[in-house]
């Protein structure tokens, strides 16, 4: 296959998947329209456009901005908190985790990965992420290697990517459309592989002359297993020049990846098939905005009329002044003049419309989870018991279980794996215990809300001790069924209590027969004190025909 022929199929699969997702532009524009002006690039938005938002029609009413602020802040505080641990390490083996060494490899890992998040833009690219699929159900970033943090990662917006998956529903390629300077051209992929537009514009000294550029990362289908050049990687990247028709440089620059560097998580997936997410908050809430917006500026129409209603004018008079303490001047020789009067006087039920935009108002918070966010601010809270947080946050954290499924399978899951590949390609990770050699790990939640959705697991445990207890009081034996080390286990996962404090089975094991042992050798201590005393009580007795001791010597 030559180099045209192959950039020519890429440029095929580019505009079929530009294609596919034109049919979702326009329900992409109307919620940027509508509920996050900033977000959301389409054809014809230039790059830093500066341009003045317009406040007049659509942003009237910044209850919808403030909802999302809330949700971002509440999925940041409650899922990826940059301030606490949210996620820990586990062996798909069980038995391998109840090992010490291997708990405190898998500790030491956590720790490299929260600091390579600490120290790159991971945090900030999270909250672009929640903003973006809260809003319009889809997101998209890209993770790449850096010398400095291990990871760079670089989030986009609706309208600029388009997505596609595999057979199992799976995202697997990643394209998109951008506009790059001149000098930021040059500076990318170098003088000599630019085209020959772009070189005259460089040597010209055009620096600030903008080029539309095409990326398009894709399975590699035709590697060549055995080689180890970045163009025989599992995944391949392409970029070129969109609008651009000189084949002397094919590519802008072609390489590849061993793991597919684009997270895209969704929302509200139907079937496998679907490539991009649908019924977010955003979409929930869309026809509310829109009222909310029509209502707010219907009311500040209302108002005005009702402090300056308008006027009916009695001819001949020549102005009217209707500020206050003004004067209009009218012809006082006709005795039924009015001069100036109100056309009519609008009698409007402010309380009635206010309690019918807080109706709407709270409507957008609970599409946008205002309400389970307000009450996560309790969770931390040690005073609540188990049960407590079970009967106030149980429906609301099972209506949130789906979309962070999806969040953490899509997005956290793959980010925390390439994360992981990187700090071993840096030589940043400490040699792992031998007996995992070739394992597989897992990665297991302990956000506040994860934990919080935990410990409505753990009211379980505890009302299947105190029954234990309570029935132990007249049937001792039904101790026997209740196994207490695997509940002190698991209990202590669902907190998300570190590995450092809870002890293995062998460090149990042998504290345990140390206190038998001990209590053994007390036990027989004991013992031979008793037949010391016994003994001496013995050399003290006098034989006599009339006692026990006599009557047995005398036999």
């Amino acid at each position: 296959m030559s180099d045209y022929t192959k950039k020519d199929e890429i440029e095929k699969k580019f505009n079929a998947m530009k294609n596919e997702a034109s049919i979702w532009l326009d329900s992409w524009k109307e919620l940027s329209l509508w509920l996050s002006p900033t977000r959301g690039k389409f054809d014809g938005d230039t790059t830093n456009d500066g341009s003045l938002l317009n406040y007049t029609i659509h942003l009237i009413n910044n209850a919808t901005s403030l909802a999302i602020r809330s949700f971002v802040a509440g999925m940041m505080a409650g899922i990826t908190s940059p301030f606490r641990s949210w996620f820990k390490l586990e062996m798909e083996e069980k038995e391998l985790n109840n090992q010490k060494p291997i708990k405190l490899w898998l500790e030491l890992v956590e720790n490299k990965i929260r600091d390579t998040f600490a120290k790159s833009n991971a945090y900030n690219m999270f909250a672009a992420l929640y903003e973006e699929i809260g809003v319009f159900a889809t997101a998209a970033a890209l993770i790449e290697k850096d010398n400095e943090t291990v990871i760079r990662l670089r989030s986009f917006t609706a309208g600029e990517y388009f997505l596609a998956n595999d057979s199992k529903g799976r995202i697997n390629t990643f394209a998109r459309e951008f506009s790059m300077t001149v000098a930021q051209m040059v500076e990318e992929f170098g003088y000599n592989n630019v085209s020959l537009t772009v070189k005259n514009n460089y040597d010209l000294n055009n620096l600030t002359q903008t080029v539309n550029v095409r990326h398009l990362i894709c399975p590699n289908l035709k590697r060549k297993l055995g080689k180890l050049d970045n163009k025989n990687m599992k995944y391949s990247s392409y970029y070129w020049e969109a609008d651009n028709n000189d084949f002397d440089n094919k590519f802008l620059k072609e390489s590849g990846y061993n793991n597919f560097p684009i997270i895209a998580p969704r929302w509200g997936l139907t079937t496998t098939s679907d490539i991009y997410g649908k019924d977010s908050p955003g979409w929930l809430c869309l026809g509310d905005t829109r009222q909310l917006q029509e209502m707010t500026k219907d009311i500040s129409i209302a108002t005005e009329k009702t402090i300056y209603p308008p006027h009916l004018v009695e001819a001949g008079v020549e102005a009217i002044d209707l500020d206050a303490h003004g004067v209009t001047r009218y012809n006082p020789e006709n005795p039924n003049s009015f001069g100036a009067k109100p056309l009519s006087q609008e009698k409007i039920d402010f309380n009635a419309i206010s309690f019918v935009v807080q109706d709407i108002t709270n409507r957008i918070n609970k599409a946008f989870y205002g309400d389970l966010f307000l009450l996560g601010n309790s969770f931390d809270d040690t005073t609540k018991t188990a049960t407590e947080i079970n009967f106030r946050a149980e429906e609301k954290l099972l209506a949130l279980s789906r979309i962070l499924e999806q969040f953490n399978n899509e997005a956290i899951s793959p980010l925390i794996d390439l994360t992981f590949q990187y700090l071993l390609e840096f030589g940043l990770i400490p040699t792992q215990p031998p007996e995992i050699e070739g394992k597989d790990y897992k990665i297991e939640y302990i956000s506040t809300v994860a934990q919080a959705q935990k410990m409505v697991g753990t009211q379980a445990i505890e009302q299947y001790a105190s029954m234990i207890g309570n029935l132990s009081a007249v049937f001792p034996e039904v101790v026997d069924k209740f196994n207490s080390d695997e509940a002190a286990d698991i209990y202590g996962t669902k907190l998300g209590v570190s590995q450092k404090i809870i002890r293995s089975k062998k460090e149990v094991e042998y504290i345990r027969n140390q206190r038998a042992k001990q209590q053994q050798a007390i036990k027989q201590e004991e013992q031979v004190a008793n037949m010391v005393q016994g003994a001496k009580v013995l050399s003290e007795t006098e034989v006599r025909d009339d006692n026990a001791l006599g009557q047995l010597v005398g036999a």
